[in-house]
């Protein structure tokens, strides 16, 4: 519903009041005119009309007045806000308690506000000074009219400082009491800091123009010694030279000193004395002119990868010695020096004679060759003693026993109901028979397995049902291309063997295994053998220190072994604790394989009982 209006409401309030001032009007008369006649009843009408258009016409002039003077009043309130708004300056009011009730945009842009966020908020939050130190005249002095001019300095949302040049004026209410300040505040920071930038380097300039003063005095005083000075500086780098001479002379190292060029510029005696040339035939040339072009090459391409990786750089290179006679080893350190413009200055190099130490390492290497060969040689000799004796066992103790088995058998079978303890007695004899001769058998085997005749992959089977029996560990068995098996010949197949038995006694020996996987990979031109095991979780058992040491040197062995046969052995731990052994065996031409075993003896069964 639309308000009804000041004007609306005057006219109706006329409206009502012109009866009510009609009937005044004429008791009026009445008491003026005591005695006479009635007012004339056309007077009455006439003369309220009159009086009623009149007020009516004031009341909408005074309407009109109003409204003007309100959308006036509202254009320059709406001129006002749009100016202060706008304004480069902030612009606070804050009541009498000095809690800012109004702020402009840029006044809250430099403190770092938004203009809602500052109302309420007290003036002296703003000021960067201890609260017993902010004095405000306006504030003071309540009962003055006060304008207030100064520069103060305040700090930001976000703490860092700033200066701004305040003016402020007391601020009253209709009743002239005491309301508050209007604050104006120009923001001063790029000008107070340019002021003590400027005052700060008045101060350096003055401290220069001193300093400058005093070097300008101490010059006089040097240049008065300077040539004194110059001339013990040039006799002190002369001895230094010297002595640097001396130094590099003396060095058993063979020492030369390159430009970016890639030419001699310093050679020592030692250079001279391997290289077997002087320095002076040298000076300022690539090499000495019987040098062979190929070898240059090689030498000026190390130079350019020194100056290029700006560091020290080593190569081992072969070169003629002048006194020896002979092409030796030498090792080559070569460090670039760059000028200040990061260009080659000089290639300081060093040469050491490693011939020696190749020789020594060769040397080395042939008798580790030796050592593994004869390994090796102790080895196939142990394998073939043990295959010896277990022939010895099976044709001596083995035939003793069957014969032995054979006569209890007999005993055993005669004596029956009539002598019955013969008979019990016999029983327990052909038992206790039966125990040696699989005893027998065990040991044998241990000796010179009889599944190695049938070829390694069927050994390596009956090797994990053994451990499987008396370990109780879980064991799986993966061939690839076992097709090749009958290719290995019986050294080769022994000695694997051997080294997959060896590496399952190191598992036994470790606690916490609970499963064994054997992978075999049997072709003729490499032969790969994976063991591994899944080992101790955390916190199981702990492996005793003699265990461990007995581990460690089956792991050393298991090793040796391998690389005696050309193969590499290499050991893995995993997170679970588990280890993984992998076997890389190369191919073995027949002429290497050595002969093959005799197959290996039979050791009789429960099956030959008489």
């Amino acid at each position: 519903m639309k308000k009804p209006s000041i004007e609306n409401l005057s006219l109706a309030a006329i409206a009502l009041l012109l009866p009510l001032l009609g009937g005044v009007i004429a008791t009026s008369w009445l008491h003026d005119h005591p005695g006479t006649a009635p007012v004339p009843a056309d007077y009455l009408p006439a003369l309220l009309a009159g009086v009623s258009a009149a007020i009516l016409m004031k009341v909408q002039i005074i309407a009109v007045i109003r409204r003007r003077a309100r959308r006036k009043l509202q254009h320059s309130e709406q001129r006002y806000r749009q100016i202060v708004e706008t304004a480069l300056e902030g612009i606070w009011l804050a009541d009498a308690d000095g809690r800012i009730s109004f702020a402009n945009v840029r006044s809250a842009e430099m403190v770092g506000y938004r203009p809602e966020e500052l109302l309420g908020r007290h003036i002296n939050d703003f000021i960067d000074a201890p609260p017993d130190q902010v004095h405000c005249d306006i504030y003071d002095h309540p009962e003055q009219d006060l304008r207030v001019l100064r520069d103060l300095r305040y700090r930001t949302r976000d703490g860092l400082p700033g200066w701004a040049l305040v003016r402020s004026q007391t601020r009253r209410d209709d009743d002239g009491r005491f309301a508050g300040a209007l604050v104006m505040v120009s923001d001063i920071t790029d000008r107070k800091l340019g002021e003590q930038a400027l005052g700060q380097a008045h101060a350096e300039l003055e401290q220069r123009i001193a300093a400058r003063t005093a070097e300008l005095e101490q010059t006089v005083v040097l240049l008065r010694t300077e040539s004194a000075v110059r001339q013990a500086a040039e006799r002190a780098r002369a001895l230094s030279d010297r002595q640097l001479q001396e130094i590099i002379s003396m060095m058993p190292l063979s020492l030369f000193i390159k430009d970016g060029d890639s030419r001699f510029l310093l050679m020592n005696a030692a250079c001279e004395k391997s290289w077997g040339v002087r320095f002076d035939t040298l000076f300022g040339q690539r090499a000495r002119s019987d040098f062979p072009p190929e070898r240059l090459t090689e030498f000026l391409a190390h130079d350019r990868i020194a100056f290029e990786g700006g560091k020290l750089v080593v190569n081992e290179e072969v070169r003629w010695d002048g006194e020896r006679r002979e092409q030796r080893h030498m090792r080559t350190y070569k460090k670039p020096v760059f000028d200040a413009d990061g260009k080659p200055q000089m290639l300081i190099c060093m040469s050491v004679d490693i011939t020696d130490n190749k020789r020594t390492e060769a040397a080395l290497q042939d008798s580790l060759q030796q050592l593994r060969a004869l390994s090796g040689h102790h080895h196939a000799i142990k394998a073939e003693e043990r295959r010896r004796i277990a022939l010895d066992i099976h044709d001596e103790l083995g035939q003793n026993l069957l014969a032995l088995k054979i006569d209890a058998a007999m005993l055993h079978a005669r004596s029956g109901a009539r002598q019955p303890l013969l008979h019990a007695r016999a029983a327990q004899v052909l038992d206790t028979l039966d125990a040696t001769i699989r005893s027998a058998r065990n040991i044998i085997n241990e000796l010179h397995p009889t599944a190695l005749a049938l070829g390694l992959h069927a050994a390596v089977e009956w090797l994990l049902q053994q451990v499987e029996r008396r370990g109780g560990l879980p064991c799986r068995l993966t061939v690839i291309d076992a097709s090749a098996d009958a290719s290995l010949g019986a050294h080769r197949t022994a000695a694997i063997f051997r080294v997959v038995q060896e590496a399952l006694a190191n598992i036994r020996l470790r606690t916490g295994a609970t499963g064994i996987e054997v992978s075999l990979n049997l072709h003729p031109a490499r032969q790969i053998i994976v063991i591994g095991d899944d080992g101790a979780p955390a916190g199981g058992a702990v492996v005793a220190d003699d265990h461990a040491r007995a581990v460690a040197l089956s792991q050393k062995d298991i090793i040796e072994r391998v690389a005696a046969m050309g193969g590499e052995a290499i050991y893995a731990r995993h997170q679970d604790g588990g280890t993984t052994l992998s076997i890389m065996l190369p191919g073995l031409d027949a002429a290497q394989e050595a002969p093959p075993s005799p197959e290996p003896p039979h050791i009789p069964n429960d099956k030959d009982r008489a």
